[in-house]
Protein backbone atom coordinates (compact mmCIF):
# COMPACT_ATOMS: atom_id res chain seq x y z
CA UNK A 1 0.00 0.00 0.00
CA UNK A 2 2.94 2.38 0.66
CA UNK A 3 2.65 5.77 2.33
CA UNK A 4 -0.63 6.94 3.86
CA UNK A 5 -1.40 10.20 5.68
CA UNK A 6 -3.46 9.41 8.78
CA UNK A 7 -3.90 12.84 10.41
CA UNK A 8 -2.62 16.32 9.58
CA UNK A 9 -2.77 17.98 13.03
CA UNK A 10 -1.88 15.02 15.20
CA UNK A 11 0.37 16.97 17.60
CA UNK A 12 -0.85 20.48 16.82
CA UNK A 13 -2.85 20.88 20.06
CA UNK A 14 0.11 19.82 22.23
CA UNK A 15 2.43 22.13 20.32
CA UNK A 16 0.04 25.06 20.71
CA UNK A 17 -0.32 24.33 24.43
CA UNK A 18 3.46 24.25 24.88
CA UNK A 19 3.92 27.48 22.93
CA UNK A 20 1.20 29.26 24.93
CA UNK A 21 2.72 28.14 28.24
CA UNK A 22 6.22 29.12 27.09
CA UNK A 23 4.97 32.57 26.05
CA UNK A 24 3.34 33.18 29.44
CA UNK A 25 6.45 31.89 31.22
CA UNK A 26 8.66 34.13 29.09
CA UNK A 27 6.58 37.19 29.97
CA UNK A 28 6.65 36.32 33.67
CA UNK A 29 10.42 35.80 33.78
CA UNK A 30 11.06 38.90 31.68
CA UNK A 31 9.11 40.97 34.20
CA UNK A 32 11.02 39.34 37.06
CA UNK A 33 14.28 40.20 35.31
CA UNK A 34 13.22 43.85 34.98
CA UNK A 35 12.26 43.98 38.66
CA UNK A 36 15.63 42.54 39.60
CA UNK A 37 17.49 45.11 37.50
CA UNK A 38 15.51 47.92 39.15
CA UNK A 39 16.18 46.68 42.67
CA UNK A 40 19.37 48.69 43.30
CA UNK A 41 18.08 51.93 41.79
CA UNK A 42 14.77 51.68 43.69
CA UNK A 43 16.51 51.23 47.04
CA UNK A 44 18.80 54.20 46.41
CA UNK A 45 15.90 56.38 45.23
CA UNK A 46 13.95 55.51 48.39
CA UNK A 47 16.74 56.68 50.70
CA UNK A 48 17.39 59.81 48.65
CA UNK A 49 13.70 60.74 48.78
CA UNK A 50 13.57 60.26 52.55
CA UNK A 51 16.67 62.42 53.10
CA UNK A 52 15.30 65.21 50.89
CA UNK A 53 12.05 65.17 52.89
CA UNK A 54 13.88 65.47 56.21
CA UNK A 55 16.06 68.31 54.92
CA UNK A 56 12.93 70.17 53.84
CA UNK A 57 11.35 69.68 57.28
CA UNK A 58 14.53 70.94 58.99
CA UNK A 59 14.47 74.09 56.84
CA UNK A 60 10.81 74.72 57.71
CA UNK A 61 11.29 74.20 61.47
CA UNK A 62 10.38 77.25 63.61
CA UNK A 63 12.38 76.33 66.74
CA UNK A 64 15.95 75.35 67.35
CA UNK A 65 14.80 72.20 69.12
CA UNK A 66 12.91 70.99 66.04
CA UNK A 67 15.84 71.91 63.78
CA UNK A 68 18.20 69.95 66.02
CA UNK A 69 15.81 66.95 65.96
CA UNK A 70 15.61 66.90 62.15
CA UNK A 71 19.40 67.36 61.82
CA UNK A 72 19.97 64.36 64.09
CA UNK A 73 17.35 62.37 62.10
CA UNK A 74 19.06 63.36 58.84
CA UNK A 75 22.41 62.20 60.20
CA UNK A 76 20.90 58.91 61.35
CA UNK A 77 19.12 58.25 58.02
CA UNK A 78 22.28 59.26 56.13
CA UNK A 79 24.32 56.74 58.09
CA UNK A 80 21.69 54.07 57.39
CA UNK A 81 21.62 55.05 53.73
CA UNK A 82 25.39 54.80 53.38
CA UNK A 83 25.38 51.44 55.12
CA UNK A 84 22.61 50.11 52.84
CA UNK A 85 24.37 51.53 49.80
CA UNK A 86 27.61 49.78 50.74
CA UNK A 87 25.67 46.52 51.12
CA UNK A 88 23.94 46.92 47.76
CA UNK A 89 27.14 47.89 46.00
CA UNK A 90 29.21 45.16 47.64
CA UNK A 91 30.90 42.75 45.18
CA UNK A 92 29.15 39.72 46.69
CA UNK A 93 25.74 41.41 46.33
CA UNK A 94 26.46 42.34 42.70
CA UNK A 95 27.62 38.78 42.04
CA UNK A 96 24.43 37.43 43.63
CA UNK A 97 22.27 39.61 41.38
CA UNK A 98 24.37 38.57 38.38
CA UNK A 99 23.85 34.88 39.20
CA UNK A 100 20.09 35.40 39.54
CA UNK A 101 19.96 37.16 36.17
CA UNK A 102 21.92 34.35 34.51
CA UNK A 103 19.57 31.76 36.02
CA UNK A 104 16.57 33.67 34.67
CA UNK A 105 18.20 33.89 31.23
CA UNK A 106 18.81 30.13 31.18
CA UNK A 107 15.15 29.51 32.06
CA UNK A 108 14.02 31.83 29.29
CA UNK A 109 16.18 30.10 26.70
CA UNK A 110 15.42 26.54 27.80
CA UNK A 111 12.54 24.84 25.96
CA UNK A 112 9.53 23.98 28.05
CA UNK A 113 9.62 20.17 28.38
CA UNK A 114 6.35 18.41 27.75
CA UNK A 115 6.03 14.66 28.21
CA UNK A 116 3.81 13.90 25.22
CA UNK A 117 4.00 10.13 25.64
CA UNK A 118 0.76 10.09 27.63
CA UNK A 119 -0.86 12.57 25.21
CA UNK A 120 -0.35 10.53 22.03
CA UNK A 121 -3.95 9.69 21.28
CA UNK A 122 -4.87 6.27 19.83
CA UNK A 123 -5.59 6.11 16.11
CA UNK A 124 -8.66 4.39 14.71
CA UNK A 125 -7.87 2.74 11.39
CA UNK A 126 -8.67 -0.28 9.25
CA UNK A 127 -6.01 -3.00 9.11
CA UNK A 128 -6.44 -6.12 7.00
CA UNK A 129 -10.11 -5.22 6.63
CA UNK A 130 -10.67 -4.97 10.40
CA UNK A 131 -11.53 -1.84 12.40
CA UNK A 132 -8.69 -1.38 14.90
CA UNK A 133 -7.45 1.09 17.48
CA UNK A 134 -3.68 1.51 17.52
CA UNK A 135 -1.85 2.89 20.56
CA UNK A 136 1.21 5.04 19.75
CA UNK A 137 4.05 5.85 22.12
CA UNK A 138 7.70 6.93 22.39
CA UNK A 139 10.32 4.56 23.76
CA UNK A 140 11.60 6.68 26.68
CA UNK A 141 11.06 9.91 28.64
CA UNK A 142 13.91 11.83 26.98
CA UNK A 143 12.53 11.18 23.51
CA UNK A 144 9.04 12.08 24.67
CA UNK A 145 9.90 15.55 25.98
CA UNK A 146 11.97 16.27 22.84
CA UNK A 147 9.42 14.92 20.36
CA UNK A 148 7.62 18.21 19.68
CA UNK A 149 10.87 19.89 18.65
CA UNK A 150 12.46 16.95 16.82
CA UNK A 151 9.40 16.20 14.68
CA UNK A 152 9.56 19.74 13.28
CA UNK A 153 12.99 18.98 11.81
CA UNK A 154 12.93 15.27 10.95
CA UNK A 155 10.25 12.53 10.76
CA UNK A 156 10.15 10.67 14.07
CA UNK A 157 9.35 6.98 14.31
CA UNK A 158 6.71 6.05 16.89
CA UNK A 159 6.13 2.73 18.62
CA UNK A 160 2.81 1.09 17.83
CA UNK A 161 0.77 -1.61 19.50
CA UNK A 162 -2.71 -3.00 18.96
CA UNK A 163 -5.03 -1.54 21.55
CA UNK A 164 -8.23 -3.23 20.52
CA UNK A 165 -10.04 -4.49 17.44
CA UNK A 166 -13.58 -5.41 16.52
CA UNK A 167 -13.97 -8.72 14.74
CA UNK A 168 -17.14 -10.62 14.05
CA UNK A 169 -16.38 -14.13 12.91
CA UNK A 170 -19.36 -16.04 11.62
CA UNK A 171 -19.50 -19.70 12.52
CA UNK A 172 -19.86 -21.81 9.34
CA UNK A 173 -22.75 -24.24 9.38
CA UNK A 174 -21.84 -27.49 11.06
CA UNK A 175 -18.77 -26.07 12.85
CA UNK A 176 -18.42 -26.08 16.66
CA UNK A 177 -18.31 -22.79 18.62
CA UNK A 178 -14.64 -23.16 19.53
CA UNK A 179 -13.87 -22.92 15.79
CA UNK A 180 -14.91 -19.26 15.83
CA UNK A 181 -12.90 -18.60 18.99
CA UNK A 182 -9.77 -20.10 17.41
CA UNK A 183 -10.30 -18.08 14.26
CA UNK A 184 -10.89 -14.93 16.32
CA UNK A 185 -7.63 -15.50 18.16
CA UNK A 186 -5.78 -16.07 14.89
CA UNK A 187 -7.16 -12.82 13.44
CA UNK A 188 -6.15 -10.81 16.53
CA UNK A 189 -2.62 -12.27 16.43
CA UNK A 190 -2.38 -11.46 12.72
CA UNK A 191 -3.47 -7.87 13.39
CA UNK A 192 -1.04 -7.53 16.30
CA UNK A 193 1.80 -8.74 14.08
CA UNK A 194 0.76 -6.40 11.27
CA UNK A 195 0.75 -3.39 13.61
CA UNK A 196 4.13 -4.28 15.13
CA UNK A 197 5.71 -4.60 11.66
CA UNK A 198 4.15 -1.39 10.33
CA UNK A 199 5.81 2.02 10.67
CA UNK A 200 4.23 5.20 12.05
CA UNK A 201 6.00 8.54 11.61
CA UNK A 202 5.11 12.00 12.89
CA UNK A 203 6.45 15.00 10.95
CA UNK A 204 5.45 18.65 11.42
CA UNK A 205 2.36 17.45 13.37
CA UNK A 206 1.31 15.13 10.50
CA UNK A 207 1.00 11.40 11.17
CA UNK A 208 2.07 8.95 8.43
CA UNK A 209 1.72 5.19 8.08
CA UNK A 210 3.63 2.50 6.16
CA UNK A 211 2.13 -0.98 6.28
CA UNK A 212 4.09 -4.17 6.85
CA UNK A 213 4.42 -4.82 3.11
CA UNK A 214 6.32 -1.62 2.37
CA UNK A 215 9.76 -2.43 0.93
CA UNK A 216 11.50 0.90 1.58
CA UNK A 217 14.22 1.34 4.20
CA UNK A 218 13.69 3.64 7.17
CA UNK A 219 15.74 6.42 5.55
CA UNK A 220 13.75 6.07 2.32
CA UNK A 221 10.47 6.17 4.25
CA UNK A 222 11.53 9.41 5.94
CA UNK A 223 12.34 10.92 2.54
CA UNK A 224 8.91 9.87 1.24
CA UNK A 225 7.25 11.47 4.27
CA UNK A 226 9.09 14.74 3.64
CA UNK A 227 8.23 14.63 -0.06
CA UNK A 228 4.55 14.09 0.67
CA UNK A 229 4.44 16.89 3.25
CA UNK A 230 6.12 19.47 1.03
CA UNK A 231 4.01 18.47 -1.97
CA UNK A 232 0.86 19.07 0.07
CA UNK A 233 2.27 22.28 1.54
CA UNK A 234 3.18 23.57 -1.94
CA UNK A 235 -0.23 22.55 -3.28
CA UNK A 236 -2.10 24.50 -0.61
CA UNK A 237 0.26 27.47 -0.90
CA UNK A 238 -0.45 27.58 -4.64
CA UNK A 239 -4.17 27.17 -4.03
CA UNK A 240 -4.17 30.01 -1.47
CA UNK A 241 -2.36 32.23 -3.98
CA UNK A 242 -4.81 31.31 -6.74
CA UNK A 243 -7.78 31.98 -4.48
CA UNK A 244 -6.38 35.37 -3.44
CA UNK A 245 -5.89 36.43 -7.07
CA UNK A 246 -9.27 35.03 -8.06
CA UNK A 247 -11.11 36.79 -5.21
CA UNK A 248 -9.31 40.02 -6.07
CA UNK A 249 -10.48 39.70 -9.69
CA UNK A 250 -14.01 38.70 -8.65
CA UNK A 251 -14.34 41.68 -6.32
CA UNK A 252 -13.55 44.12 -9.17
CA UNK A 253 -16.07 45.73 -11.45
CA UNK A 254 -16.30 43.19 -14.26
CA UNK A 255 -18.67 44.15 -17.00
CA UNK A 256 -21.03 41.36 -17.89
CA UNK A 257 -24.55 41.29 -19.20
CA UNK A 258 -25.26 38.12 -17.28
CA UNK A 259 -23.86 37.29 -13.85
CA UNK A 260 -21.33 34.45 -14.05
CA UNK A 261 -21.65 31.92 -11.20
CA UNK A 262 -18.78 31.88 -8.73
CA UNK A 263 -17.92 28.22 -9.33
CA UNK A 264 -17.77 28.82 -13.09
CA UNK A 265 -15.46 31.80 -12.59
CA UNK A 266 -13.07 29.75 -10.47
CA UNK A 267 -13.08 26.78 -12.87
CA UNK A 268 -12.30 29.10 -15.80
CA UNK A 269 -9.59 30.84 -13.80
CA UNK A 270 -7.81 27.55 -13.07
CA UNK A 271 -8.33 26.19 -16.57
CA UNK A 272 -6.84 29.29 -18.23
CA UNK A 273 -4.07 29.43 -15.57
CA UNK A 274 -4.90 33.00 -14.59
CA UNK A 275 -3.82 34.63 -17.86
CA UNK A 276 -5.25 35.90 -21.14
CA UNK A 277 -5.86 33.02 -23.57
CA UNK A 278 -4.89 35.25 -26.54
CA UNK A 279 -1.76 37.14 -25.49
CA UNK A 280 -0.79 35.42 -22.21
CA UNK A 281 -0.96 38.59 -20.12
CA UNK A 282 -1.92 38.36 -16.45
CA UNK A 283 -2.80 42.06 -16.09
CA UNK A 284 -6.30 43.63 -16.18
CA UNK A 285 -8.03 40.30 -16.77
CA UNK A 286 -11.75 39.98 -17.49
CA UNK A 287 -14.18 37.10 -17.92
CA UNK A 288 -15.38 37.02 -21.51
CA UNK A 289 -18.25 35.17 -23.18
CA UNK A 290 -16.86 33.32 -26.22
CA UNK A 291 -20.31 33.45 -27.81
CA UNK A 292 -21.67 36.85 -26.70
CA UNK A 293 -24.80 36.97 -24.63
CA UNK A 294 -26.34 39.13 -27.36
CA UNK A 295 -25.98 36.18 -29.76
CA UNK A 296 -27.37 33.57 -27.38
CA UNK A 297 -24.21 32.66 -25.46
CA UNK A 298 -24.58 31.19 -21.96
CA UNK A 299 -22.59 31.66 -18.77
CA UNK A 300 -21.17 28.14 -18.66
CA UNK A 301 -17.56 27.07 -18.27
CA UNK A 302 -17.32 26.08 -21.95
CA UNK A 303 -18.46 29.54 -23.07
CA UNK A 304 -16.31 31.63 -20.69
CA UNK A 305 -12.65 32.51 -21.15
CA UNK A 306 -10.09 34.86 -19.61
CA UNK A 307 -9.03 37.86 -21.70
CA UNK A 308 -7.04 40.92 -20.83
CA UNK A 309 -8.80 44.27 -21.20
CA UNK A 310 -7.04 45.06 -24.53
CA UNK A 311 -7.87 41.71 -26.18
CA UNK A 312 -11.43 41.84 -24.87
CA UNK A 313 -11.99 45.32 -26.35
CA UNK A 314 -10.55 44.22 -29.69
CA UNK A 315 -12.80 41.16 -29.72
CA UNK A 316 -15.88 43.23 -28.86
CA UNK A 317 -19.05 41.23 -29.57
CA UNK A 318 -17.62 39.30 -32.52
CA UNK A 319 -17.62 35.51 -32.50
Amino acid sequence: MGLKLLERDYLAKNLASRQEYTTQRHEHLTQYRKDLLNKLSNEIALFQGLRAYLEMKAAEATSSRKRYYFKKRIQFETDQFEKKKRELEAPEQIEKVKRELEAVKRELEAPYPLDVNSYLKPIEMKILGNECVVKLSVSNYEESIALLDKQQQEPQLLRASLNKCENKVKIPRGKPSYYAEEKQTAIVESLRKSVSESKFYVYKCSLYFFDQYDIHSEDEQKLLVKEDYFKRDKKFATLRKEMALFEKLSSGNIESREPIPQDVRFAVWRRDEGKCVLCGSNQNLEFDHIIPVSKGGSSTERNIQLLCEKCNREKSNKI
